[in-house]
């Protein structure tokens, strides 16, 4: 009995070196992403209705890979304009973008995702102005809306999350001037720019894992 003892502590120290010795050993190293990424890496054939909200310029465009490119169906941005000052001023901009967007209830409806770019941590009025008009965008379409961080979107477009704001538009610019000629061109603004790079992350996600996504796409009559 001492020597079954003896041995099965023998094994079991084996087993634990095994284990550690597994643990220590080099993982492989991921594969180098293509920046920017490839146009077969973004989820094709589902209509993206894309948002960067903010209560002075809220932008939207409406987007789908198909055919072997990318196409934006309709873009533009709404400006709300208030004589009221201070508080007053932002609830009847946020009135004004709620009226807007039950008028276009229609592009919400037509859609299989809705994306909008996640209003930033912290405090301020550029951030509660982000939340609020953000928030207007989700209550028309609570259950198709994503959120999308805009670190998240520099991480996939760019191959950095971390970069100045100046920076990341730049890279953002030039990122999506690569899939949408004249998107760095006049037309375009940088707030309709960040919509579609929302959007194109969320695309870019739902390739990597569709499953998880409970899609509904264009072939099942999502998308016009």
């Amino acid at each position: 009995m001492k020597g079954g003892s003896s041995g099965s502590r023998v094994d079991d120290e084996i087993a634990l070196l095994q284990r550690r010795l597994e643990n220590s050993a080099p993982r492989p190293r991921r594969e180098e992403r293509i920046i920017p990424p490839p146009l077969e890496e973004f989820f094709a054939g589902v209509l993206v209705n894309c948002w960067d909200a903010s209560l002075n310029n809220t932008a939207f465009a409406d987007i789908i890979v198909r055919d072997g490119r990318i196409e934006v169906i309709d873009k533009g941005t709404i400006r709300p304009v208030t004589e009221e000052r201070g508080y007053l001023g932002t609830w009847d901009k946020s009135l004004q973008l709620r009226g807007t967007l039950r008028w276009q209830d229609w592009r919400f409806n037509r859609a299989d995702h809705v994306v909008v770019e996640a209003p930033s941590v912290g405090g301020g009025h550029r951030t509660e102005s982000s939340l609020i008009a953000g928030l207007r965008v989700y209550e028309m379409a609570p259950d198709k809306v994503s959120m999308v961080s805009a670190t998240h979107v520099s991480w996939v477009l760019t191959g950095q999350a971390r970069l100045e704001s100046h920076d990341r538009k730049q890279a953002i610019r030039r990122a999506l001037a690569h899939y949408i000629p004249g998107s760095d061109g006049r037309g375009w603004n940088e707030h309709i720019r960040d919509a579609v790079a929302a959007g194109l992350a969320h695309l870019w996600d739902l390739s990597q894992a569709p499953e998880t996504m409970d899609l509904v796409t264009a072939d099942e009559g999502g998308a016009r």
